[in-house]
């Protein structure tokens, strides 16, 4: 596992593009990093929501998305029964504004 160099990890600030962006962008070499809890801040100034997901998600039909923020909005994705079992790489975001930023933070046990 790669080992985070904060606890919580902060990767940073995320562009969101025309495709979907793996949450480990700033990071490519993070591949299998693992976490308890996966935070996520959409930017205040967005214009318009942001989607969070896998791989393959579809946010007209809700296949394989997570949650949606609107500008401001933060939440966390968390795991209760297992420690470091979320798969961080296996996760995007996407939005409607190509631009708008989401802030992440990956918290490892």
């Amino acid at each position: 596992m790669a080992e985070p160099l904060y606890n919580p990890m902060p990767l940073g600030y995320l562009t969101v593009a025309a495709s979907p962006v793996s949450v480990i962008a700033n990071y490519p070499t993070y591949t299998d990093l693992t976490a308890n809890k996966v935070d996520f801040q959409a930017a205040f100034g967005n214009g318009a929501q942001v989607y969070i997901g896998y791989v393959g998600m579809n946010t007209a039909t809700g296949v394989a998305l997570l949650k949606v923020l609107q500008p401001g909005e933060s939440w966390s994705l968390t795991h209760n029964v297992g420690s470091n079992v979320l798969p961080v790489a296996d996760l995007y975001i996407h939005g409607d504004n190509a631009g708008d930023l989401v802030l992440v933070f990956a918290h490892v046990v």
